[in-house]
């Protein structure tokens, strides 16, 4: 279907961790764009069942993941609390980097079964933010700083953030441009400036500040959360956060 076009075209790496009934960590099985499109999409998976047991799967999906961080986990030792997807940035919590398409998938097996669908839910977002010319006298979009500051650098292997690691989501693409405004609202060329920034989950409890601020003279010309104001969220955000498309995962037995 289209939802399985959209991740085939933006998964080049997935990563994929099992865990037993005791969140006890088992293996992690890794595939690239090739093995992935040669065997049809279809994972298999050499996992040895008895009676009762239950295998905990979680999957972090995506293009270049270098800027995502997870730990060295030991089979036998390490369990499921200390899986942890962190976002890099610099020394002072920035990111300007355009961030590759994020995945993630998680599935409980209670039972030996020939194939299993597993849904995923995208974890990155990105966003088009433009300013208006109302003065008359051109906007240069380097003349402004576009920032996003969320809460959400860190999720675990439930993919809830976890609190207390922010980040300052910095603009990795500016430019100056013009458009014609309709003729009942303003004749003529109208100045533009537009940036696109990207940023990890967001949720509705959780304030997302979206702050443009003048270079030259440091005032503050948009600061606003943009989880308190629908639709300037619905008109600032380009693509979806929340597809749902299906992964089929063949489970074997030895």
């Amino acid at each position: 279907d289209s939802g399985t076009g959209v991740i085939t075209d933006e998964i080049d790496t997935l990563s994929l961790y099992v865990f037993d009934a005791q969140g006890q960590f088992v293996c992690l099985h890794t595939e690239n764009r090739q093995s992935l499109t040669e065997n049809d999409y279809i994972i298999t998976l050499p996992l040895e069942y008895k009676d009762g047991d239950v295998y905990e799967l979680v999957f972090w999906a995506g293009g270049d993941n270098r800027h995502y961080r997870m730990p060295q986990l030991t089979p036998g030792s390490s369990t499921r609390d200390e899986l942890t997807l962190r976002l890099e940035r610099d020394g002072d919590g920035r990111q300007d980097d355009e961030l590759g398409p994020l995945w993630y998938g998680h599935l409980r097996l209670s039972r030996i079964q020939p194939s299993v669908s597993v849904p995923m839910l995208k974890d990155s977002n990105r966003f088009v933010i433009t300013l208006h010319d109302t003065s008359g006298q051109g906007l240069d979009a380097d003349d402004y700083d576009f920032t996003l500051l969320a809460d959400n650098g860190r999720m675990n292997a439930d993919n809830e953030v976890m609190t207390g690691d922010r980040v300052t989501y910095a603009a990795y693409h500016t430019e100056s441009a013009s458009e014609t405004e309709p003729a009942a609202t303003r004749t003529g060329e109208v100045s533009l400036a537009r940036a696109r920034l990207n940023t990890l989950r967001l949720l509705a409890d959780q304030e997302a500040r979206l702050v443009v601020t003048d270079r030259t003279s440091g005032q503050k010309v948009v600061d606003v959360d943009l989880m308190t104001r629908p639709l300037c969220l619905k008109r600032a955000t380009v693509w979806s956060s929340a597809t749902r498309i299906t992964l089929i995962t063949k489970i074997g037995s030895t």
